[in-house]
């Protein structure tokens, strides 16, 4: 994580570099949808023997996904327009998803995953490690535009877990579970 550009948040190489990774992951690994919306190709990414490289036997995003975003977070917040339009785009793909009502999947719960060549969400994430990284994103979201739509996947997603449930608490992993 790109930690320099929050502790010298005054050296403007540091929010440079966070660009270039959005640049990276925009021209790699990410690209518009089946529903014209931003996603990563695949959950699967990164760089092998200097090339890039997307699994194509994967190909979805995930609610971690968001975490390959965070440098484009932090170069929005410095005032890097690019990275602001990416980091809203990609926040609208997993809001539309959210916001879908499907399978028993309620209205406002992250999906387990968005199909690449669909656009479809599938599933429901029901575990809070993987939920974390999208709502971080969607707070983020929400701050850098003022948008309180970006705040109704956590809301649903409280509402669902502590109240409507009754399980009392979010469903967090227990030591050593895999997901």
């Amino acid at each position: 994580q790109p930690r320099m550009v929050l502790l010298d948040y005054q050296d403007p190489k540091w929010a440079e570099r966070c660009a270039l990774t959005t640049r990276t992951c925009l021209r790699e690994f990410m690209a518009q949808n089946g529903r014209g919306n931003l996603q990563f190709r695949s959950d699967f990414f990164g760089y092998k023997n200097g090339r890039p490289l997307v699994d194509a036997d994967r190909p979805y995003d995930v609610p971690e996904g968001a975490k390959a975003l965070k440098p484009t977070l932090y170069a929005a917040w410095s005032g890097n327009q690019e990275a602001k339009q990416t980091v809203l785009r990609y926040g609208d793909t997993w809001l539309d998803a959210a916001m879908q009502e499907y399978e028993g999947k309620p209205r406002g719960l992250l999906p387990s995953r968005i199909g690449f060549k669909t656009g479809e969400p599938q599933g429901m994430a029901l575990r809070m490690p993987p939920m974390r990284a999208t709502h971080y994103h969607l707070l983020g979201c929400y701050l850098l535009s003022g948008d309180p739509k970006y705040l109704a996947p956590a809301e649903h997603t409280g509402r669902y877990f502590l109240v409507e449930n009754g399980r009392g608490d979010l469903p967090l992993m227990q030591s050593g579970e895999i997901e």
